[in-house]
This record gives C-alpha cells, structure tokens and sequence, in this order.
C-alpha cells in the first residue's frame, strides 16, 4: 500500500513596510516560496506590504514593487502626525 505524503504546512502572513525598498525587495525574495511548494494555494506564503513613493531604482525611476504582494496599504501621515 503506498501511503499519502503528508500535507505541507499552511504559508505564513508577512507584511513588508516600504516592499519596494532594497530591505523590502530583499526580504521578499528570501521569503518567496510559491515555486518550491506541491500546493501553492495552500503552502505558499502570502504578503501585504507598504510602499515608499521617493524609492528610485538604479536607473533614477521610480522603484516597482516585486509581482506576489496581494494587498497593498497606504500609509500616510496626517497633519495631525506631523505637528
């Protein structure tokens, strides 16, 4: 009888501040597992992240976030924050 493998493990929940920076985009590609799991729908690790609007790549444009962040969230800060 051959038996099952087991289930991989459910992916983590990251969130990446400023995803488009040198750290984020690092830390994105060491965290990047959907193409190493059997069941990417359910192993893979899924990412929310911020972005930093004055990141610039080499080149002196503006820095694209890494395709594989789900959802992004805007921070801003308020007058309020800034006072």
């Amino acid at each position: 009888m051959v038996k099952e493998p087991e289930r991989e493990p459910e992916g983590l929940k990251f969130f990446l501040s400023h995803a488009n920076s040198y750290e984020g985009l690092a830390l994105f590609k060491e965290l990047w597992n959907k193409d190493k799991v059997r069941e990417p729908e359910w192993a893979a690790h899924s990412f929310v992240g911020t972005i930093k609007k004055n990141e610039t790549n080499p080149k002196g444009g503006f820095q694209e976030t890494p395709p594989g962040i789900d959802q992004f969230v805007s921070m801003e800060r308020t007058k309020e924050f800034r006072e």
